[in-house]
């Protein structure tokens, strides 16, 4: 009677630990593909955020240009028909100096400034999500139970967008380049 009761606890055995295996193996695989769908989708939100970042950009560009060109049209002309047909015994200088000149607005450059950052702020952001998934699936690549399971599959390679500057100063580790304007030249 004995020998029954233990072959069906060991075969019950054996099933609770292929399941709980099999369960094992589902749940990493799970784990697996939500993390390469989830940089999938966060490289197109990046892909996104840098399309409107372009647009915002070169639409509010475009709006700074035709400002620009719009104030030297009025400026000029009036500086250049103000004078015209005067006495040379009176000083236009004195007279100009009293007339009050058109202004020209930098509020626009200060709106275009604080974009660039938002914006760029928002792309940093969406960069910094995608590294942040990639370094959740490569731990669950490398980790002992769940590397196990995981053995046959490829990490995703994370890459993130910078500057040609950053990259050269990531590349060589020397970052002297401290002159933002160019004013300065390098010396040989």
């Amino acid at each position: 009677m004995k020998r029954p009761v233990l072959i069906w606890t060991i075969v019950a055995v054996i099933t609770v630990i292929g399941f709980i295996y099999f369960m094992m193996n589902l749940s990493y695989e799970k784990k697996d593909v939500d993390y390469r769908e989830a940089m999938t989708a966060q490289k197109k939100t990046i892909a996104n955020v840098k399309d409107k970042i372009w647009k915002v950009l070169k639409q509010k560009a475009g709006l700074l240009d035709k400002q620009e060109n719009a104030f030297k049209a009025v400026f000029v002309d009036l500086m250049s028909e103000r004078y015209e047909g005067e006495d040379q015994d009176q000083s236009p200088m004195f007279k100009w100096i009293k007339e009050q000149n058109p202004d020209f607005k930098m509020e626009m450059y200060m709106d275009m400034a604080a974009a660039i950052e938002a914006n760029q702020e928002e792309f940093m952001e969406a960069q910094n999500r995608l590294i942040d998934i990639g370094r959740e699936h490569a731990k669950l690549l490398r980790a002992p139970v769940s590397g196990h399971f995981l053995k046959d599959k490829d990490t995703v390679e994370v890459v993130v967008v910078v500057s040609s500057h950053t990259k050269k100063v990531m590349e060589t580790g020397i970052d002297d380049d401290v002159d933002l304007f160019g004013s300065n030249k390098k010396e040989k």
